[in-house]
Order: C-alpha cells, then structure tokens, then sequence
C-alpha cells in the first residue's frame, strides 16, 4: 500500500510549521497547512500532539518515532457572544 507522499523525503532538519488546531465537540483536530491531507485528532493536547507525530510518520511512510512535533506557542481561542 502506497502513502499519498511516498518518494517524498522526510524532512532532515528543523522546519517550523503552520499547524491549525480548533477544539470541536470536545476533541481537538489539526492541519499541517503545509502538507495538504495531513491531519490528526486527539482528546487532549497531549493525545492531539502523538497522533499528529504517528500521522506524519503515515504521511511520508516513514519509521514511527524519528520526528517530534512540539508547539512553539499556545493556541489561542476565541469566542463571540452577543452584546
């Protein structure tokens, strides 16, 4: 079985990333703006960050384990009430 990126190197370096995390229905979900498909959930910010890690992993078909994610700033939510 194929990964939609397979071929595609794993990135050897530290790369900053642009990471969209939203909190619905009490889970949490993010995007990898940078890699379209990428995409992770978790029940906490913990779970959200190892699944993220796993997923990258399943996105360049490579060994599980070898690339860390961790976030340079906290999400910051807001929301709009009525007046």
């Amino acid at each position: 079985m194929s990964t939609p990126n397979e071929g595609t190197p794993v990135p050897a370096r530290r790369e900053k990333l642009q990471i969209s995390i939203r909190e619905e229905d009490g889970m949490y979900w993010a995007e990898v703006l940078e890699h379209p498909g990428l995409l992770a959930s978790g029940e906490s910010m913990d779970e959200l960050l190892e699944a993220l890690e796993e997923a990258w992993a399943i996105y360049f078909d490579a060994e599980p384990g070898t690339t860390r994610i961790r976030l340079l700033a906290q999400p910051v939510a807001a929301e709009l009430v009525p007046a």
